[in-house]
């Protein structure tokens, strides 16, 4: 039954006892004596924070962890007869969302999917390299007589959490303790050596002096009373394993319940404040009992009931609404936690979105709140409780709360340009990917050979060494500017010779394929060391095999230059389809480029896998790729798209252009290690582009005004889009190459 203002009614009507029987008998025995039940009260609720006004530091003895045991996915935390374990899962990914709508559902849903009793989670992000890493912690509290069997139940039920998160489109791997441990906490034994019991000697002296003033005022030395057993654990030292790092309690201040939208937009706001700036947040998540809440949601209807008579006070009014608003959300779907909030860093940024630091009065004396941080960083609820919020309330807790860049700046990315916001960095991160091979699409003007140049030139500062292939010579100007070594081909060739035999069979089918019978022939002349034309002419002279190369004589025989010692050489290389003896730059016949390229790539894949396993030393940059496309007769797959199947790891990167993606064989849209498609207003490229890149309806709005410059990237097998804005290198532009 709902009594307003019962325990003051209570209070008033005792102290007037109180003070009637002190005035009757002149004896200060009852008010003290009620004095000192109130005190004793008051000591016990605030036992915890009364000792660290007194003992700071210290008071982690309370709860002490007396050793850490780090396995490979997960920690024990040994607490006496009771031991902690902990698992960690870090999240990688995370399904993006267009509408706040769609943001603050999917934030929700993240949330109540952690809503697994008996466990409780911590959510911990912390900036690092330019991002924030984002992790769960999850915990299970179990006797020590029961760790062996609780590990079992335990690895399931995370693997069940991994595929709820999952359906949710958020993408969590298990990670190692040493990895986010350190961000909160430090995993070095701290050892605190025995102290006088302060409280104690204060309730003696306490003692002392009332009994010397008055007898009757004795009861008042019990108000410490409840602290002693405490501070027994506290004075006695030890040492503990584990001890948080400096955090600052925050209280989330805004009662209201959300719908999606308001969520969202919550959520917005709040990655707004974090994105930039240097808060560790540590949050616990306790799942609340429905069933409890659900009799909370009854005795507030007896208040408002109440409030309705005129009987009720205004405040529990305020509180039983809040409570019926929070049973509502969970009827809808929501699921009810216990919060315990920490920051670190400038948590002051934070409190206009409705968070409040929660600053101890004893903390002008230099002690900071570290028991609360202790135990929720344990995974235990604080001893002085928590708030109740449900997960539409605590949408901002989500992952996609905190930014988290789509490409790093490692050691060997290449700097791209901007995403949809100008302070957001895009990198093509070569030494990250599974497959380094790369496409570039874009109808012409899109700016194709602009983007290539610039990622050949940005290559290069990162230690790759470019190799491009120019069929139309318009590299030229760009390469000589770089201090390229200018190769064209048909002036200054590569030895053919040093090809395998099975190769080149395979590129004069360019040309005109071979009968079985030339075949025999030109095996034979390579088994005997030919290393020239004429020498090779000589030897087949009079069989149909010397008509055959005797077309590509005048383009590859003149004194050769091995392609294997220019590749070693260091420079740059820039090798065009053509000849400039004459003036003016003449392309090679179709056919014979095709022949070129095929064994170029060929004589690069033997010496990659001669010089074994290694990350990018070389990018093969092929411009007009559409060209080499096609298969020789008889093949199902040209070379291009078979090195960039199978030579993944020998330090080759192959980066072919082209206009369309109906150019592109299946084979090399399906494992090239990344795509960037330029944006166009062509509608069959739109729409062919929004198959193959999988737009979402945004990116389509974005990418189909065809402003020159952008571009969506691709990278594997990633679920996920990035928007960039290329930035090119001045010189890489086809305006600098005009100009000069």
């Amino acid at each position: 039954m709902y009594l307003p203002g019962a325990g003051a009614i209570a209070l008033f009507f005792g102290f007037m006892v109180a003070l009637i029987l002190a005035l009757a008998s002149g004896n200060p025995l009852p008010p003290a004596t009620l004095a000192a039940a109130l005190g004793l009260v008051l000591t016990y609720k605030h036992r915890v924070k009364l000792l660290e006004a007194v003992y700071g530091e210290r008071c982690i003895l309370l709860s002490p962890v007396n050793n850490v045991k780090i396995k490979k996915d997960y920690a024990v935390l040994e607490m006496g007869d009771r031991v902690i374990v902990s698992s960690l899962l870090k999240v990688v990914d995370v399904e993006s969302a267009d509408s706040e709508v769609r943001l603050g559902e999917v934030a929700s849903n993240f949330v109540s999917l952690l809503h697994a009793p008996p466990i409780t989670v911590n959510v911990i992000a912390a900036p690092g390299n330019g991002r924030y890493e984002y992790y769960l912690k999850v915990n299970l509290e179990v006797p020590r007589e029961r760790l062996s069997e609780a590990l079992k139940g335990f690895s399931q039920l995370l693997l069940e959490l991994q595929r709820r998160l999952l359906s949710v489109g958020v993408y969590a791997q298990p990670a190692s303790p040493w990895e986010a441990f350190p961000l909160v906490a430090s995993l070095n034994a701290k050892s605190f050596p025995p102290s006088l019991p302060r409280i104690a000697l204060f309730t003696v002296a306490l003692s002392l002096l009332l009994a010397y003033a008055d007898p009757a005022l004795l009861p008042l030395a019990f108000v410490p009373i409840p602290l002693l057993p405490l501070e027994f654990k506290v004075v006695k030292g030890g040492s503990v394993a584990l001890s948080p790092r400096d955090f600052t309690p925050l209280r989330h201040v805004v009662e209201e319940v959300p719908d999606s939208a308001r969520a969202g937009a919550m959520l917005r706001s709040f990655r707004g404040a974090v994105v930039w700036g240097d808060e560790t947040v540590l949050a616990l998540l306790v799942p609340e009992d429905t069933a409890a809440l659900a009799a909370r949601a009854r005795k507030a209807m007896e208040v408002l009931e109440a409030g309705r008579a005129g009987v009720s006070k205004l405040k529990d009014e305020f509180e039983a609404l809040d409570v019926l608003n929070l049973y509502r959300a969970l009827e809808a779907g929501s699921m009810p936690f216990r919060l315990a909030l920490f920051a670190s860093g400038e948590a002051w940024r934070l409190e206009p979105l409705g968070f409040e630091r929660r600053t101890p009065l004893y903390s002008v004396l230099g002690r900071k709140p570290c028991y609360d941080v202790y135990r929720a960083l344990l995974g235990l609820p604080p001893e002085g409780g928590a708030q109740l919020r449900v997960s539409c309330q605590l949408a901002w807790l989500s992952p996609h709360a905190f930014f988290r860049p789509r490409t790093l700046r490692t050691p060997r990315a290449i700097y791209l340009g901007r995403g949809l916001r100008r302070d957001e960095e895009v990198w093509l991160e070569l030494d990250l990917l599974e497959n380094v091979h790369g496409l570039i699409v874009g109808p012409m003007g899109s700016g194709k050979s602009t983007t290539a140049r610039t990622i050949a030139l940005r290559a290069l500062e990162r230690g790759i060494v470019p190799i491009i292939v120019d069929p139309s010579g318009e590299y030229r100007k760009f390469a000589e500017r770089f201090s390229f070594e200018v190769v064209d081909l048909a002036d200054r060739p590569f030895n053919v010779f040093e090809s395998r035999a099975e190769d080149l069979e395979r590129a004069l089918a360019y040309v005109s394929p071979l009968s079985e019978y030339e075949t025999h022939l030109l095996r034979s002349c390579l088994s005997k060391g030919v290393s020239s034309w004429d020498e090779a002419l000589r030897m087949v002279e009079g069989t149909s095999l010397a008509w055959k190369l005797e077309r590509l004589e005048p383009y590859f025989g003149r004194p050769p230059a091995s392609l294997r010692s220019l590749v070693s050489g260091g420079r740059p290389l820039l090798l065009c389809m053509g000849s400039t003896a004459s003036g003016r730059y003449v392309p090679m016949p179709i056919e014979v480029q095709r022949f070129a390229v095929d064994l170029l790539l060929a004589q690069l894949r033997d010496h990659a896998l001669a010089e074994g396993l290694s990350e990018p030393r070389w990018m093969l940059v092929v411009d007009e790729a559409h060209l080499f496309m096609q298969p020789p007769p008889g093949l199902q797959e040209p070379l291009l798209a078979t090195v960039a199947r199978m030579l993944r790891k020998f330090g080759l990167a192959v980066v072919v252009l082209t206009h369309e993606w109906s150019d592109v064989p299946e084979v090399l849209r399906r494992t090239a290690g990344w795509r960037l498609a330029l944006a166009h207003s062509d509608p069959d490229y739109v729409a062919m582009t929004k198959v193959y890149m999988a737009l979402t309806p945004s990116e389509l709005a974005w990418f189909q005004r065809g402003v020159r410059g952008r571009a969506v990237l691709r990278r594997g097998h990633e679920p996920h889009n990035i928007l960039v804005e290329i930035e090119p290198v001045e010189e890489a532009k086809t305006e600098w190459a005009h100009a000069q």
